[in-house]
C-alpha cells in the first residue's frame, strides 16, 4: 500500500484566486459527495492502542485501517493505511488478521454487519464532504466542503510503503506554501470531535491536535 504523503489547509478568501489559477492547469479527476464513517468500541479500544488505529468505511464500500508505524520512542511515527474491498458486503480474512493484532479478542465474522455486531464496534464520528481531486502527474489536490467543518485544500503525493517520504513532504508543503496556505496539524476527525465529542478529542495525541488561533476554529466554538 502506498503512504500518503499529505498537507490540508483551510481555504482563506485571499486563497481563492491562487487556487484557481492552479486548478486551471490541472486534470480534474472526479467531484461528487464522500462519506467517511469511523468506528470504536464504547471505551475507544482502537485510538487507545498504543499504535493509534483508526478504522473507517469510506463509501460504504472501502475499509481502510489506518495506524502508526511502530519506531523508538525519539522518532515520530509514519502513518500506515491499509484498505479493503466490501465485496457484496463479505469481509476479507486479511482485514480480520490485521485487527486481530490491535484487538486480541477480536472475532472475525464473514458480512459487515455481524463484525460490527460480534466486536461491539459502534459509529464514533461520521464526516460528511463534497469533494473535487484534481491530478498533475504525482500531486494531487482536492477541494473538499466539510459539513460542519468549511473549506479546506489538501495537497496528496503518494509513495511507495517503505519509501524515503521527505522529498515529497517538502513539494507539498511548497505547493500549499505558494497558494497561501496554513498546514494543518489535525485531520477532519480530530476537527470533529474537537468541536462535537470533548471526551474523544482528550484521546489525540498533541501532533495531530486543533490549532485554536486558526479562523475557521472560532466558528466552532459554540458547538463545544
Amino acid at each position: 500500500m502506498p503512504i500518503e504523503v499529505e498537507v490540508r489547509s483551510w481555504i482563506s478568501p485571499s486563497m481563492q484566486e491562487k487556487i484557481r489559477k492552479k486548478l486551471a492547469r490541472m486534470r480534474l479527476l472526479r467531484s461528487g459527495k464522500s462519506l467517511d464513517l469511523y468506528y470504536d468500541t464504547a471505551d475507544f479500544a482502537l485510538l487507545r492502542h498504543p499504535q493509534m488505529v483508526f478504522f473507517r468505511l469510506r463509501e460504504r464500500r472501502l475499509l481502510q485501517v489506518k495506524f502508526d508505524e511502530t519506531t523508538a520512542p525519539d522518532q515520530t511515527p509514519t502513518c500506515i493505511e491499509r484498505e479493503f474491498s466490501l465485496d457484496m458486503d463479505r469481509v476479507f480474512q486479511e482485514l480480520h488478521e490485521l485487527l486481530q493484532t490491535f484487538l486480541p479478542n477480536w472475532q472475525p465474522a464473514p458480512r459487515w454487519q455481524e463484525l460490527l455486531e460480534r466486536n461491539a464496534l459502534e459509529e464514533l464520528v461520521r464526516i460528511d464532504k463534497h469533494r473535487r481531486v484534481y491530478t498533475d502527474g504525482p500531486v494531487i489536490i482536492s477541494l473538499d466542503n466539510v459539513t460542519d467543518l468549511g473549506q479546506f485544500i489538501e495537497v496528496e503525493i503518494n509513495c511507495p510503503e517503505g519509501a524515503d517520504t521527505r522529498e515529497a513532504q517538502a513539494q507539498v508543503e511548497k505547493i500549499l506554501a505558494e497558494l497561501g496556505g496554513t498546514p494543518l496539524k489535525a485531520g477532519y476527525f480530530e476537527m470533529y470531535v474537537y468541536s462535537h465529542k470533548h471526551e474523544v478529542y482528550q484521546l489525540i495525541p498533541g501532533r495531530f491536535q486543533v490549532e485554536e488561533a486558526l479562523p475557521p476554529i472560532r466558528s466552532w466554538k459554540g458547538t463545544r
